[in-house]
């Protein structure tokens, strides 16, 4: 199944159980912050139960490649936001200016 062809809860869920044993190549990082937000608007995730905020959140984590913790902050910064940013990374140079 192709992703994009994923639309409701019950498609991520047959997702999940087709390919449990997969592995996925996670997409580059801007381009992975932009799924998941996406993904989290599409499936109105604010107004989701608690038993579908969980299936989303597994599915978030299967094709990004990012861990429990790194969804749940993005998750976190969605729900106060609305937009799903990545943060660079402070350099050594940054701090010594």
């Amino acid at each position: 199944m192709n992703i994009q062809q994923i639309k409701t809860l019950e498609q991520v869920r047959q997702f999940l159980i087709s390919t449990a044993d997969t592995c996925i190549i996670p997409p580059s990082k801007d381009e992975g912050y932009r799924w998941a937000e996406h993904t989290l608007k599409h499936f109105r995730y604010r107004s989701l139960k608690r038993k579908d905020k969980g299936l989303l959140r597994q599915f978030l984590c299967h094709i990004t490649g990012y861990s429990r913790q790194q969804v749940t902050r993005l998750i976190q910064q969605y729900k106060k936001t609305g937009r799903v940013v990545r943060q660079q990374q402070t350099t050594k140079e940054d701090l010594n200016n």
